[in-house]
């Protein structure tokens, strides 16, 4: 299955810069998005079936990686910040290519997704999967954040609760 195509290529290498990547996909999938010219990060919000967040893509064109972060829009309560760090490390532990991430000074949640993009592997499905795993990632955690933030559940019957 093809997720996008891009038409743009580097003229002298034949190669795809990575920031184009990214932005042939996120036009192909009709997305609004910000960016600066000369900047690596594009912003954008998404809606999933349990809410909206921001997300970030950082481009790293010269270290050829690509970094995808999305931003919980769950305040975690102080009372609530250690069983949600039990919460988040028991989810860890269900991903290989992600992990969730709690700021204690802020109460804030990020899912992270990193992947290497060689120049002679720069597969446009590969990105896609990348960013719809992110965008599935947190869509389908945010019930369980909401729950252990508001007290309602214990985080080790929350992980039970997500696939």
């Amino acid at each position: 299955m093809q997720l996008f195509n891009s038409s743009k290529e580097n003229d002298e290498t034949g190669i795809v810069p990575l920031k184009q990547m990214v932005l042939d996909y996120l036009n192909q999938k009709k997305m609004v998005f910000k960016t600066e010219p000369g900047s690596e990060v594009i912003r954008l919000d998404v809606a999933g079936e349990n809410g909206r967040w921001r997300i970030t893509v950082i481009v790293a064109e010269e270290h050829k990686f690509i970094h995808i972060k999305s931003f919980c829009p769950v305040s975690i309560r102080d009372v609530q910040k250690l069983k949600m760090a039990e919460l988040l490390c028991r989810l860890n532990n269900m991903y290989v290519f992600g992990n969730f991430n709690l700021n204690f000074e802020e109460g804030t949640i990020v899912f992270k997704t990193t992947n290497l993009f060689a120049e002679n592997n720069r597969d446009y499905n590969q990105f896609g999967y990348l960013f719809e795993f992110n965008v599935s990632a947190m869509d389908q955690n945010i019930p369980v954040i909401i729950a252990v933030n508001s007290g309602y559940i214990e985080p080790v019957l929350a992980t039970t609760y997500t696939s």
